[in-house]
């Protein structure tokens, strides 16, 4: 089954917005964020992403079907993961994993992902797919306002550089394996 993973544009916005709110309403957990008396979540504004502004959102989609979205921020000298959502019954197939992937060949270069660090479910991913994909080399560094992330460069995409190497992985289903 294909996973789709394309930049946000303005056509999106609305898509993206009800994507934004149920990410809020998910992280609400850690971050103890109410509603306002309309219902909705503030913060994140679907409108700041889908511009030329420093922070691009990317949707994906697994078979057809919309699966979450990622924000990256630009930085100049550096990139943010900033926020990172895949839809629950998404989860725990690889796509997530397989997304950040594609986003950081995509974009080669140093890179910051900051995360919640009560939410152990973000860490213990986080780390994992930054431990694979670095192949250990990264720093784990906590910022002047004392919030966790984690560092690392990255290198294109094989195809980006013409040099021979395996199309990208992706886990469709979960399967018990046989001893």
């Amino acid at each position: 089954m294909p996973l789709k993973l394309r930049q946000a544009t303005e056509e999106d916005e609305n898509v993206l917005g009800r994507l934004v709110q149920l990410y809020l309403h998910d992280s609400s957990k850690y971050s103890h964020q109410t509603v306002d008396d309309n219902g909705l979540f503030s913060g994140l504004d679907a409108r700041s992403l889908v511009g030329d502004g420093p922070c691009r959102a990317y949707l994906f989609h697994l078979a057809g079907r919309l699966a979450g979205f990622a924000v990256v921020k630009d930085l100049g000298d550096q990139r943010h993961m900033t926020d990172f959502f895949v839809l629950w019954p998404f989860r725990r197939l690889g796509v997530g994993e397989e997304v950040a992937r594609l986003i950081f060949s995509e974009h080669p270069g140093a890179w910051s992902v900051p995360y919640n660090e009560n939410n152990e479910v973000a860490r213990a991913f986080w780390r994992a797919v930054v431990y694979r994909y670095s192949r250990k080399d990264f720093a784990e560094v906590r910022d002047k306002a004392g919030h966790l992330a984690l560092r690392f460069e990255s290198v294109p995409r094989p195809d980006q550089i013409d040099v021979p190497g395996p199309a990208p992985r992706f886990r469709t289903e979960l399967r018990t394996e046989s001893p």
